[in-house]
């Protein structure tokens, strides 16, 4: 269907099923699906601010859409910073092991035979 042809709501139904399928692809840490989905939920946006409301975001239905939208992007969230502060660990881990190479192999090459 068209994007001029859909409702409000069609495109806010969209709207969260990509933002669904987002917090799947997060969870599986595929992160080129994740920027794919994130790309093409920011163009539907752009349409989304183009096209006249007619009452859906006051609508019972249209509040649900919006609740539901909001608690996944909150566990879409958690899981980029969880995996952030797992990257974190990670380079520091790297960044101590790297030192403490160094300083050995220095230390192995000043000795004397």
């Amino acid at each position: 269907m068209n994007a001029l042809n859909r409702t409000s709501e069609q495109l806010w139904q969209e709207y969260f099923f990509l933002t669904k399928e987002m917090a799947k692809f997060i969870e599986k840490q595929d992160m080129d699906l994740f920027d794919e989905l994130l790309d093409q939920r920011s163009k539907l946006q752009l349409i989304i601010e183009d096209t006249p409301d007619r009452d859906f975001k006051r609508s019972e239905k249209g509040k649900r859409c919006f609740a539901a939208i909001q608690q996944t992007e909150q566990i879409i969230k958690q899981k980029l910073e969880y995996m952030r502060n797992v990257m974190s660990r990670q380079n520091q881990v790297s960044n101590a092991y790297d030192g403490y190479a160094t300083s050995i192999l220095g230390r192995r090459m000043d000795r004397q035979s």
